[in-house]
Order: C-alpha cells, then structure tokens, then sequence
C-alpha cells in the first residue's frame, strides 16, 4: 500500500489516531496469510465480534477498506478481511464465520 499524506484530502491542521499492533499486547493476534482461508476465516471472524474503547472493529474495517478503495489503493488483505466479515454480518450464507 502506498502511503497518502492526508494534507492532500483535507488542507490544514488533521488530528489522528494510530493504532499499532505487537506481540507484546496480550491481545495480538499474529497477521492471518492472504493463501490460508483458515487463517483468514478465524481472523474475520474476530473481527466481526470484536468491540473496544475505540467502537466496534468491523465497522473500523469496513470503513478502512471504503476509505482504500476511494483513493485508489488496494490492500488484498483487507479486501478479503471485509469480505468475509461482511458474509459474517448477512447471516455468514457464503462463510463458516459463525
């Protein structure tokens, strides 16, 4: 993915929040292969039911996969991460995402 300074989309002073993941959370989860379904079905999964301090984590990544595709970027990985938890959300007919 190409980073994109955000001065561009919005011109002036932007406040932002980051996240970064380690091993060191007790909460890490290690990145799920783009090749292991399994992988990704269990990382979708706890996304889909995952809820923080800072809201509800699928909705988080929907809106960062909506946000990817109207810049122009494409992150396979967070393309089938929505995908999947989206699946999960219409009921999981097309997933075993329970």
């Amino acid at each position: 993915m190409i980073a994109h300074d955000v001065r561009s989309f919005h011109p002036g002073q932007v406040r932002a929040l980051l996240y970064t993941a380690n091993p060191e959370n007790p909460h890490f989860s290690p990145p799920a292969s783009l090749h292991s379904s399994d992988a990704l079905e269990a990382t979708a999964a706890v996304i889909a039911q995952a809820v923080g301090p800072s809201g509800d984590n699928a909705q988080y990544l929907l809106q960062l996969a909506a946000f990817l595709e109207s810049v122009g970027e494409r992150d396979e990985h967070v393309e089938r991460l929505a995908e999947l938890v989206r699946r999960s959300q219409q009921g999981g007919a097309q997933s075993s995402i329970n």
